[in-house]
């Protein structure tokens, strides 16, 4: 563990945040070897697990691998719940070669353990989300991403239990703690999917049909109509039971309602002409996603020029490349302007 954190340590990143945390997991490392013995098994083992978990997601955050311009739009939407936190959060991404997204939090159990018995404090903790590999340099898939910091804003707050003490589900006598369980998982998915389209509208809908169109529902995830449908009444401006539990919860906890935080820009004359779209302002950064949904589905559909000519993988990808294209241009110029380039 430790060569290989070395090795990450001699591989530049895009911010020096992600740069500064790498240095505080060595230390822990070195630490952790050094009072092996010292400390309780049970306490040696869950530092080893977190640290090999981190290690996984800053690999895949190398400037040469990560999706940076996906990382930056999900940081400005994180700063619209956590303006202020205590204590910075970076974005991390690990490249699966695997279909699949999912988030995954480092447990504040970690910085408390290491605090406590190896005496070190981190300055920056990590929102580690994983995505596919495949999907690294194409942006409109990274739509799933927002998603996924959905259920991080969800177990940061504890929406879904706060909802749960306002709402508890009707439980039957056979298998209540199943039914429970089942009611908490479907609550974290919709409130994941609210959170997704309030900052990247229909999109996150077409994703969801393109990924589990007609699911049924599980004991994890409610059926994909049924998350259709409350997207769409959110999008609509329609309050469904489910939103208006979540917007109580919300004002109860003191947080911003869900609402929608983007504004969808017209994109066709630069397109057709593939030229990068000049983003405006932050409700068109995250917009793009959906304008760039729109797009894309209607140049597979309609086959306008430049696209006649092109085979769907080809158009598909080149729509992409100018997406992430115009997220860099933002990125560069607002880093620039607010003198952040370097962090």
């Amino acid at each position: 563990m430790r060569d290989q954190l070395g090795d990450l340590a001699r591989t530049p990143y895009f911010r020096s945040t992600l740069n500064l945390h790498l240095q505080q997991l060595r230390e822990v490392v070195n630490r952790l070897l050094n009072k092996y013995h010292e400390i309780p098994p049970e306490v040696a083992r869950s530092i080893s697990i977190e640290v090999w978990s981190a290690s996984k997601f800053l690999a895949g955050s190398v400037s040469k691998e990560i999706p940076y311009e996906v990382a930056f739009s999900l940081e400005q939407a994180l700063q619209d719940w956590l303006p202020n936190p205590e204590q910075p959060y970076a974005v991390t991404t690990a490249l699966l070669d695997e279909q699949q997204y999912y988030f995954r939090g480092i447990y504040d159990q970690f910085y408390d353990m290491v605090s406590a018995f190896l005496d070190v404090t981190f300055e920056v903790k990590l929102i580690q989300i994983a995505l596919p590999r495949l999907y690294r340099h194409r942006p409109l898939y990274g739509v799933a991403l927002y998603h996924e910091l959905g259920h991080f804003i969800d177990t940061y707050f504890k929406v879904t239990e706060f909802s749960l003490l306002i709402a508890p589900p009707a439980l039957p006598q056979i298998n209540p703690t199943q039914a429970y369980e089942v009611e908490r998982s479907w609550r974290k998915e919709y409130f994941a999917d609210l959170f997704a389209a309030g900052y990247t509208g229909s999109a996150i809908g077409v994703f969801l049909g393109h990924i589990a169109p007609n699911a049924p529902p599980s004991l994890s995830h409610p059926a994909t109509n049924d998350r259709l449908n409350n997207i769409a009444a959110f999008l609509a401006g329609n309050k469904t039971q489910i939103i208006g539990l979540f917007d109580n919860a919300l004002q109860l906890l003191g947080l911003p309602t869900l609402t929608i935080r983007y504004s969808k820009p017209d994109i066709r004359p630069f397109l057709n002409n593939i030229r990068p779209y000049p983003i405006a302002n932050e409700p068109e950064l995250h917009g793009l996603i959906e304008a760039g949904w729109e797009y894309l589905s209607a140049a597979h559909k309609d086959g306008d020029s430049p696209w006649t000519e092109l085979g769907e993988e080809k158009t598909d990808r080149i729509i992409n490349d100018v997406i992430e294209k115009s997220i860099r241009n933002w990125m560069i110029k607002t880093r620039w302007v607010d003198g952040t380039a370097n962090q």
